[in-house]
């Protein structure tokens, strides 16, 4: 596993924006794209799932087995302030950092990151986002394929 942290991190997340971001809608517009102050850093709320291009409905399942098929991919979530997430510790790596992860780094640190989860590869060609929101006891999914 390589945290991939500073300019390197934000290109990978402007990258990611570009490619799979509704930027003109009223959740990006609204929410995302005007981060605040907050007492650890510039923060926004909202999620970037809800201003998917087109996303589609996906299990957990069928996510965890088409990775196994990635050589590496890269994680990241959120930018969210800890005034706001009520969970104590929930930060294990740097809150703006990206990692870059082999399938069997990403099961053996899953427990370890944020509830809400991009994943993504360099070809910036599909996304799946893990959520922690639940729809019919099973963990709301999605993804995005060009």
């Amino acid at each position: 596993m390589r945290i991939v942290e500073g300019e390197q991190a934000d290109c990978l997340r402007s990258r990611f924006i570009e490619a799979f971001i509704d930027q003109e809608g009223e959740v990006y517009t609204q929410s995302i794209s005007k981060p605040f102050a907050c007492s650890d850093g510039m923060c926004y709320l909202g999620y970037l799932w809800d201003a998917l291009k087109d996303p589609v409905l996906i299990s957990e399942e069928e996510i965890l087995r088409r990775l196994s098929l990635q050589d590496r991919f890269y994680i990241m979530w959120d930018i969210h302030s800890k005034d706001y997430i009520y969970i104590p510790d929930y930060w294990k790596y740097p809150k703006k950092s990206v990692l870059l992860v082999t399938a069997d780094e990403f099961r053996s640190i899953q427990h370890t990151l944020p509830e809400d989860i991009y994943l993504f590869d360099d070809s910036f060609c599909w996304t799946y986002v893990l959520t922690h929101e639940d729809l019919n006891g099973a963990r709301f999914c999605l993804s995005f394929r060009e």
